[in-house]
């Protein structure tokens, strides 16, 4: 800040900017001349979410089976194909230390709905990989099954993964993004 006869206190001025938040925000920034005037402005910015790096990445083996069971109706026998997925391998890679692993599993044959593993308190090897396999173990995943995997962190945009069972085909997979403390998953990232 300057004016005719006094100049200013300092060349520049600055504030610290909060970036505990993802998204618009604005700083304050008052500047004094040697005579004491002062004037301020407000100075917006946007705060951008942070990235993994590297991407976290899943590996995976569903394996598809065909069974043939004897089952009764009335009085007499009848053979029945059942068609599952099983999980073989469901892994994790490349996970930071301070993110968190989310597995659900909707639709029949599914161990459990909803298992969170908070890294603090989850196996991970020391190259951030988390083995999720043995959630499924001896489990039968019917056509239609659906395993979500997703990897978050705070201000951080996650991952997200989608494998459907689809019985005698290789399961159907997608990758998606997650904005920053949202569930809505982005495809096109």
């Amino acid at each position: 800040m300057t004016d005719e006869g006094s100049g200013p206190t300092s060349p520049t001025v600055s504030a610290p900017a909060d970036t505990s938040h993802v998204g618009p925000a604005k700083v304050t920034l008052t500047g004094t001349d040697n005579a004491g005037n002062a004037t301020s402005v407000a100075c917006p910015y946007t705060v951008l979410p942070l990235t993994f790096n590297p991407l976290p990445a899943l590996d995976s083996r569903v394996s598809a089976h065909r069974t043939t069971s004897a089952h009764r109706t009335g009085t007499s026998r009848s053979k029945r194909a059942g068609v599952y997925d099983t999980v073989e391998r469901l892994t994790v890679t490349h996970v930071p230390a301070n993110a968190s692993v989310t597995v659900v599993c909707s639709g029949k044959g599914c161990p459990f709905r909803v298992a969170t593993c908070r890294l603090t308190r989850c196996k991970r090897t020391a190259g951030g990989t988390v083995n999720l396999g043995a959630r499924f173990k001896d489990r039968r995943l019917a056509i239609g099954a659906r395993v979500t995997v997703t990897v978050t962190s705070a201000n951080t945009i996650g991952r997200a993964w989608v494998l459907t069972a689809r019985g005698e085909k290789p399961p159907a997979d997608r990758v998606a993004c997650l904005a920053p403390g949202s569930q809505t998953r982005d495809e096109s990232c």
